[in-house]
Parts: C-alpha cells; structure tokens; sequence
C-alpha cells in the first residue's frame, strides 16, 4: 500500500505534540504540530487549529511575531472568535495596540453574528473590557470608557457588575 502509515498521520504526530505540550515540552510540541500541519491530508483534525495549537506553544515561548504567523493562518481557514482573541494577546504583548484593538473588534463583530436569544456570553463582554483597557492605556479615554461600559451593559454574571463599575469609577470619572 502506498499510504502513509500510521507513525506519519496528521492524528499521530497532533497526540505526539499534545503530549510534550503537556509535558511542557514547547518546543517539542513545536516540531510535532509544525509535522502535523505537513502531512494533514486525511481530514482527522483540521488544519486551523493545528495552526492554532502550534501558536500556542509559540506564544509560551514568547515568540509572539511567529504565533501570530500561525494565528494569522488560522484565521485564514477559519475565521473564529477565539483565533482573534489569541491573535490579539500576541500583538498586546508586542505593544501593536492598533493590532490588538482591530482583532478585538472583529471578534466583538463575529460574536454578534452567532449570539442567540439567550444574552451574550462571557467572550464578548471580554473582548469589549480588553479593547477598552487598551483604547485607555492609549489615551483613547473616551472610546475605552465606552467600552468599559458596553462590558457593565452586557455582564452575565452579578459579580462582574461591580468589577467594571470599579474600572469605570477608576478610568472614566
């Protein structure tokens, strides 16, 4: 058979890089995404989170500029929440606020599109707390408080209702 066997599959080495990142093993886990990403043919496990787990491991290490490289590929396959969230903790980390801001927005803007009836989950009034910290921390005051209160407005839990007020209180008086 001219096949690939089982030692070189896309499942094999994903379970090979779970493993070291379990073990902490980052870059390690590194080498068995970055295989995995290589010979992802058999549709087990989707290309946009290899990417995304290889970035993870990246963004443990540090390297910020090569997680967003593979954050930026995952958003390229598919476009979630979640991939801009994290794209976003790089650029943060890298003082590219501008960055930051914009993927918070895009996240704010895909969230919108899948709530359903029910309210809005914790994510998005995340995103909106984050995009204000930042827009303040930027001299942008005056969005970021709107922010700060778009995350009062739309808390699902009691406890987070004082948490932003104390921010607002803190920030926006």
């Amino acid at each position: 058979m001219f096949g690939l066997s089982h030692a070189q599959t896309t499942q094999y080495y994903y379970k090979k890089g779970f493993e070291k990142a379990v073990n902490k093993d980052h870059a390690g886990a590194i080498v068995e995404y970055t295989k995995a990403i290589a010979t992802q043919n058999d549709g087990t496990i989707s290309k946009d989170l290899l990417y995304s787990e290889r970035a993870q491991q990246k963004y443990l290490l540090k390297d910020f500029k090569g997680a967003i490289i593979d954050y930026t590929k995952s958003i390229e396959l598919d476009p979630t929440t979640v991939y801009y969230e994290d794209r976003a903790y790089c650029r943060e980390e890298l003082s590219d606020f501008k960055g930051a801001i914009d993927d918070y927005t895009k996240a704010i803007e895909l969230e919108k599109k899948i709530i359903n009836n029910t309210g809005y989950d914790r994510s998005f009034v995340k995103y909106y707390y984050k995009r204000g910290i930042i827009k303040i921390k930027i001299g942008e005051r005056e969005s970021g408080c709107t922010d700060l209160r778009k995350a009062v407005e739309f808390r699902m839990y009691p406890s987070d209702y004082e948490y932003y007020y104390q921010l607002i209180r803190k920030y926006c008086q």
